[in-house]
């Protein structure tokens, strides 16, 4: 029996070794005992231990070997047995076996010659002297597979297809072909407290039998097993009860897209609490789209939010989502977007031009728009305030699950600017003050992603918005485009404000039933407006 490169410890005997091994044994101990007849040996059942690592984990690779051996490690402590296959293998019945899934990758290198034999000569038409490998199998990739059969101390494979078979045979191991073949182990205890997120294949890049490798590894840990689309445990309503139910808090992502450990581990805490936002799930794009009055409660001048009371816009904000409800295919949602600081005409008493809103004053419209399924917007007006200082302002509303945060450039003044004057601007350096406050504040409390919309129909309203951060995983950043008046006017604004946007951004229209000509109707918005906007307010 040959060794494999980079073993630290002796082959393990094959089954039939270690039946010769206990047949000797007992025959000397017969004989030294005078012929007396011995009891029975007692069987041995070799456990499946799992790691007891807590760290979160990112298992990734070039090929199939890589991932699910990677993935073996990050569950696995050892085990008597593995099953190796190809990745044409069927593996839909191993969910419930218990051991790890590592697949071949084939079409590469031929599996090394073990170490110390000789090489091969080229062109020979027999094997390496040594090499375990039948002349004419499958040329595989096969060292992660050997290394990770070694780190299990598996003295037993189920191989599933030749490549497997091939791969088995020269890590010198026992070969069987069915699961009855397998000696008798013990299973491991369920580790539910460890989630397995995998994606679907365009998002993970992991081809389709990977992903199922990986499935059937995560059940045979009794690990959580997440997979959604994206990969993020957020992303569904079925997803975010799941990892609820099972309140897990290690994180194991299969596949290099899927996120840091960081954020991986971040997510499954805000998906643990089991909290929804309106429409199910934790992520606001692609799966929802969001219909919004606009405006001040009590105002009827600043929006049609603002034309009745709080029981009768709940009323209009479901009337208008459900206009669009047949015409999209996404989760249409209700929302208000309601003005929270109020851009003012001559100084407040700070001088800064807005008017600060009570939170108090706020409340009972936020509040009973979450008992209703209606997602809250909080937009800044700030004037000459510091939109960080004017947002924590409404913190206790923003630690609520389902309040979203706007800023609107338009009301932002310099420090000798007053309003309706011009048309102001913000700066990235603020925009990313905000952004990273509200991200952190969502984080620190669990909370869904939020929506973080930025009012833009000017370019120079967000002249460097190319330097504006869109990358934090708690936010959802939106640029809506509030372009009013003639369609002609709105379609060219909308073309503009589009151009070389930041990445990760998606988009809002606004209708205005006054001063637009005409205002679209809720059909020819989802027909006329392209990319359809995931937000669409009403003014």
């Amino acid at each position: 029996m040959t060794t494999a490169p980079g073993r630290t410890r002796s082959r393990r005997f094959t089954k039939a070794g270690r039946l010769l091994v206990v047949a000797v044994t007992v025959a000397a101990l017969a004989a030294c005992s005078g012929g007396s007849p011995l009891p029975e040996l007692p069987g041995r059942t070799a456990a499946v231990t799992l790691s007891d690592s807590t760290d979160p984990v990112v298992v990734s690779g070039t090929s199939p070997a890589d991932v699910t051996t990677g993935l073996s490690a990050a569950l696995f402590q050892s085990s008597p047995a593995a099953v190796l296959a190809d990745p044409s293998a069927d593996l839909a019945t191993l969910d419930d076996l218990g051991l790890p899934v590592l697949l071949v990758s084939g079409g590469g290198t031929p599996p090394p010659s073990p170490a110390g034999s000789p090489t091969a000569t080229p062109g020979a038409e027999t094997a390496t002297p040594g090499d375990e490998t039948a002349a004419g199998a499958p040329e595989v990739e096969s060292e992660a597979v050997v290394a990770e059969l070694d780190r299990l101390g598996a003295d037993a494979v189920l191989a599933l297809g030749p490549a497997a078979t091939a791969v088995a045979e020269q890590a010198g191991v026992e070969v069987v072909a069915d699961a009855a073949g397998l000696p008798e182990f013990e299973r491991a205890e369920a580790q539910p407290e460890t989630a397995v997120l995998t994606a679907d294949p365009q998002v993970s890049g992991l081809d389709e039998a990977t992903t199922a490798a990986a499935r059937a590894t995560s059940s045979a840990a009794g690990a959580t097993h997440v997979h959604t689309r994206s990969g993020d445990p957020r992303e569904s309503r079925e997803s975010v009860d799941a990892v609820a139910a099972a309140k897990p808090t290690r994180a194991i992502g299969v596949g290099d897209r899927l996120g840091s450990p960081q954020e991986l581990t971040a997510r499954l805490a805000a998906a643990a609490t089991g909290t929804h936002l309106p429409g199910g799930g934790q992520l606001h794009a692609p799966g929802k789209q969001y219909i919004a009055l606009y405006g001040h409660p009590g105002t009827p001048v600043l929006g049609v939010l603002g034309e009745q009371g709080l029981d009768a816009a709940v009323d209009r904000a479901k009337e208008q989502a459900a206009a669009y409800e047949e015409l999209s295919d996404k989760t249409v949602v209700p929302m208000f977007e309601i003005i929270t600081t109020v851009a003012l005409g001559d100084p407040s008493p700070n001088g800064n031009y807005t008017n600060e809103v009570s939170p108090d004053f706020l409340r009972p419209w936020v509040e009973r728009a979450g008992e209703e399924g209606i997602y809250v917007v909080l937009d800044l007006q700030p004037g000459r305030a510091d939109l960080v200082d004017q947002a924590k302002i409404y913190e206790s509303l923003l630690e609520l699950p389902h309040v979203g945060l706007a800023i609107d450039p338009e009301w932002k003044l310099k420090p000798d600017q007053r309003p309706l004057q011009q048309i102001g601007q913000v700066e990235a350096e603020e925009v990313n003050r905000v952004g990273e406050w509200l991200s952190e504040l969502t984080r620190d409390n669990g909370l869904p992603q939020k929506l973080f919309v930025l009012h833009q129909f000017q370019l120079r309203m967000l002249k460097d918005r190319d330097q504006i951060r869109t990358d934090h995983d708690e936010l959802q950043t939106l640029i809506h485009v509030d372009g009013q008046g003639p369609q002609g006017d709105k379609q060219e604004t909308w073309r503009v404000m589009k151009q070389n946007a930041p990445a990760n951004v998606v988009w809002g229209w606004k209708n205005f039933h006054d001063e637009d000509s005409p205002m679209l109707t809720p059909q020819q918005t989802i027909d006329q407006v392209d990319p359809t906007p995931v937000m669409i307010s009403y003014q």
